[in-house]
C-alpha cells in the first residue's frame, strides 16, 4: 500500500513538473510572436497570461474567458457568473472597474482577481484566513463588495 502511494506521489510530482514546463513554454511563445499580455493572478492562486485584446472588451471576451476557460468546472465559477469578484492593480491594489478599466488595461499590466465569499472559514480554523474552496491556495482578506463590471 505504501509503495503504491509512493509511486502515485512521484507520478503526480512528475505531472506537475511537466505542466509547469508547458506553462513556461506557452508564456515564452506569446513573447516571441509579439502578443501583448496582461498578467492575471487569480483568486485561487493561479497565474494566467491573458491576451490584451481580450481584456479590453469586458462583456464580450474577458468575461467569457473567465467563465469558459479560467473557471470552467472550477471553484469560483458561480462567483464569476454572478460578478462577485474584484479586479485590482497588483502594484497598488487600486480597483479596476467599468469606469476606469480603459485607462489601466495596457500592455504588460499586472492585475489581481479577488472573489467575494459570503463567509470566511468557520470552526476551529476560523483565524487561518484560508480560502473556503477545496484545492484553493488563496487567502481571505477583508474588503468591500464587488460591483458589476
Amino acid at each position: 500500500m505504501l509503495e503504491a502511494i509512493g509511486r502515485n506521489t512521484l507520478l503526480l510530482l512528475h505531472i506537475a513538473n511537466q505542466m509547469k514546463r508547458v506553462v513556461q513554454a506557452i508564456e515564452a511563445i506569446s513573447r516571441h510572436v509579439g502578443v501583448d499580455v496582461v498578467r492575471r493572478d487569480g483568486a485561487l492562486g493561479d497565474t494566467w497570461g491573458l491576451p490584451l485584446q481580450a481584456c479590453r472588451s469586458w462583456n464580450q471576451s474577458f468575461g467569457n474567458m473567465l467563465q469558459h476557460v479560467i473557471f470552467a468546472g472550477s471553484p469560483g465559477l458561480q462567483q464569476v457568473i454572478n460578478s462577485q469578484f474584484v479586479i485590482a492593480l497588483a502594484t497598488s491594489g487600486m480597483r479596476i472597474d467599468e469606469y476606469n478599466r480603459h485607462a489601466f488595461i495596457k500592455r504588460d499590466i499586472h492585475i489581481q482577481q479577488a472573489m467575494v465569499v459570503s463567509r470566511a472559514n468557520t470552526g476551529k480554523n476560523a483565524h487561518a484566513k484560508k480560502c473556503p474552496f477545496p484545492g484553493c491556495v488563496g487567502e481571505i482578506a477583508k474588503g468591500d463588495r464587488a460591483g458589476t463590471w
